[in-house]
């Protein structure tokens, strides 16, 4: 266990969207209001001294999961990777707009971070961002629950990003903020969507794999990811399940060789048919059986992401392959 140091307050807070998971292990109660308290995060212990009010957001999944667990008024800075493409509502891009940018891409730096003099921050490590650089300041950090797995880190349920892992983060989110009862319906509302989504298109006995074109090449995404959830939701098998990584390095002559019935093509700052047409560019991606039988789709990479827009992912999914190819 690796202790951070992290001090301060803490919690989820703030942001834009309504739909989408978070962070961390369940909470210690300490004393005045369930504060101090400590929380295990991804293999780091972080102290949480009182109920934060000023939290960044490191990415779009980490806004939604805080919007969607009532934190919206305590966001003060963000990320915006994503922004622009993310399968955002009206209502959480309007929210979102009056919180600082204090980065894009990632790119954000520790310094900026700091000089917003935040009581918890939200998202994954970075080279400079990390429990540990912040811990040393003062600043309490967090990650999405399904991202410790992805990153081979402990604290994910089986290290594979699942839903139960948004719905804990949704969870602490709520717990720290003193918004249980909203979150707690959030989730009900949630588990309803999946179940809807699993009954209304089955894909038993169907393989599928997800995949990500780059302008050099081609990213598969193995049994890490949320991607390899909702199809086992759904009932396909992933072709990739026996890669234990989130996303890979891959090629079009892998893919041909397992040949799934099903391919999910994710987008990020695409159209459709951009997404689909760099796809198919590829030599040998149109002799798949996925492009045969018309079971090529493309999604916004947003929905197959690790919080609570991954249930928008599931049900597109479920209304996109319920339709007759």
């Amino acid at each position: 266990m690796v202790k951070s140091g992290l001090k301060t307050a803490a919690t989820a807070a703030a942001a834009v969207l309504a739909l989408q998971g978070c962070s961390a292990g369940d909470p210690e109660p300490g004393t005045a209001n369930g504060f101090p308290r400590t929380v295990e995060n991804c293999g780091h212990e972080v102290n949480i001294e009182r109920e934060p009010e000023r939290v960044v957001a490191l990415g779009p999944s980490e806004v939604t999961s805080l919007y969607a667990a009532g934190d919206a008024p305590k966001l003060v800075g963000r990320d915006d990777a994503g922004m622009k493409s993310a399968p955002y509502t009206a209502d959480i891009r309007t929210a979102v707009a009056r919180v600082p940018q204090l980065g894009s891409g990632g790119e954000i730096s520790r310094e900026d971070l700091v000089a917003s003099s935040p009581d918890l921050v939200v998202g994954s490590v970075t080279e400079t961002i990390t429990p540990d650089t912040l811990g040393a300041v003062g600043i309490p950090m967090v990650s999405l629950r399904g991202n410790c797995g992805s990153n081979h880190a402990p604290g994910a349920s089986d290290g594979t990003s699942d839903f139960n892992d948004v719905f804990s983060d949704l969870e602490l989110f709520g717990q720290l903020s003193g918004t249980t009862d909203h979150a707690s319906a959030v989730i009900v509302s949630m588990r309803q969507r999946i179940a809807q989504a699993k009954a209304s298109a089955s894909l038993q006995g169907k393989t599928a794999a997800t995949v990500i074109g780059l302008h050099d090449g081609l990213e598969a995404y193995g049994r890490r990811s949320m991607a390899h959830t909702q199809f086992r939701e759904l009932g396909a098998k992933d072709a990739f399940a026996d890669v234990d990584s989130r996303v890979f390095e891959a090629n079009i002559e892998e893919l041909a060789k397992r040949n799934p019935d099903i391919v999910m093509i994710l987008s990020y700052g695409e159209t459709d048919e951009q997404a689909k047409s760099k796809f198919l560019s590829i030599p040998g991606a149109a002799n798949l059986a996925a492009v045969r039988n018309h079971t090529l789709f493309v999604q916004p990479y947003e929905y197959s992401s690790q919080g609570t827009l991954s249930v928008n992912g599931l049900e597109n999914m479920a209304r996109t392959l319920a339709k007759p190819h």
